[in-house]
């Protein structure tokens, strides 16, 4: 074999954490590779010591892309019109580690095809993988944030859009129907009345959405008087209690306080016994409880008698 070249840009490749490897072949035999200086920084071996592995570079490729080295090095000698080829593999350092490697090998062939000369190298590619699966989870995470984004507003377009019908029914009957009684009249804007707080309530809750998605809902704890803020919430219900003539009994002590933001506090009270009354008969009752349930927690109890919820939809 012939004095392999003395390769003076081997320094630019060792800032590239990266190595040469050339030879000069009839036959392919590994101890005829030769190896620049900086296969000892890439792979924790030296030339002369990957020479005398048992399967030369090929043992430090993990063995389960060993099988996709070797097709695809026969694919590329086999085309004798091709003169180059690039491969991703990872390999085993001497102390045990592993990491992503790019080759890229050229060749130079006599006029039958035949390799007569090869040429390669090895870069240590293991930050730019990393970084490229860091790239693609968060892709595929805002691909996910984005299609949750778009079944949301699928679902709100439906939940907005759905009650203005009706909404829009009633009150043209109200307009156009001079003769309706009284009763129906008031029947009519009662459900125009409660259809509205409750579009006007989704409405709330996709803003205070948007705000936390974007950061702009900021959260300010204080001490709150917990029976207070029951009863305070209670409050915004009389119009519907008194309507369907439901009763909401609080069994809460008045020495009990929590450290939260009001208003976040008081629109999941407000949702869990809205939603109590919502789907109660009329003539039921609703009670709300709360006590302490360990040292940091409070736990708030709604008990109703409504319709629930079926055992196929939970």
């Amino acid at each position: 074999m012939k004095e392999p070249l003395n390769f003076s840009i081997d320094e630019a490749v060792n800032s590239l954490n990266g190595m040469f490897f050339w030879q000069e072949e009839s036959e392919v035999v590994e101890s005829d590779v030769q190896y620049s200086d900086n296969v000892l920084g890439v792979t924790g071996f030296l030339g002369s010591e990957i020479r005398e592995l048992k399967d030369g570079w090929l043992s430090l490729i993990v063995k389960e892309e060993r099988f996709y080295y070797k097709r695809k090095r026969d694919e590329f000698e086999k085309k004798l019109q091709e003169n180059s080829i690039n491969l991703k593999y990872k390999i085993t350092k001497k102390d045990g580690s592993i990491i992503s490697v790019s080759e890229r090998i050229s060749v130079i062939r006599n006029l039958d095809g035949k390799i007569i000369r090869s040429f390669g190298l090895v870069l240590d590619v293991t930050d730019f993988v990393s970084d490229i699966d860091k790239l693609r989870k968060k892709n595929e995470e805002l691909e996910q944030l984005n299609s949750s984004k778009d079944d949301f507003i699928s679902i709100l377009s439906h939940d907005l859009r759905a009650p203005f019908t009706s909404i829009l029914g009633f009150a043209e009957i109200l307009l156009n129907e001079t003769s309706l009684s009284e009763k129906d009249k008031m029947e009519y804007l009662k459900y125009i009345y409660d259809s509205s707080q409750n579009q006007l309530q989704l409405i709330n809750y996709m803003l205070d959405w948007s705000r936390l998605q974007t950061g702009r809902l900021k959260i300010e704890s204080h001490k709150l008087h917990v029976q207070s803020m029951v009863y305070n919430c209670i409050s915004y219900l009389t119009g519907v209690t008194v309507r369907k003539n439901i009763s909401i009994s609080v069994n809460v002590p008045d020495a009990l306080y929590i450290e939260a933001d009001e208003r976040l506090a008081n629109q999941v009270i407000s949702n869990l016994l809205s939603n109590a009354v919502k789907f109660s008969n009329e003539n039921d009752s609703v009670e709300i409880s709360a006590n302490v349930y360990n040292n940091q927690l409070i736990e708030f109890i709604v008990k109703d008698n409504g319709v629930g919820i079926s055992e196929t939809n939970k």
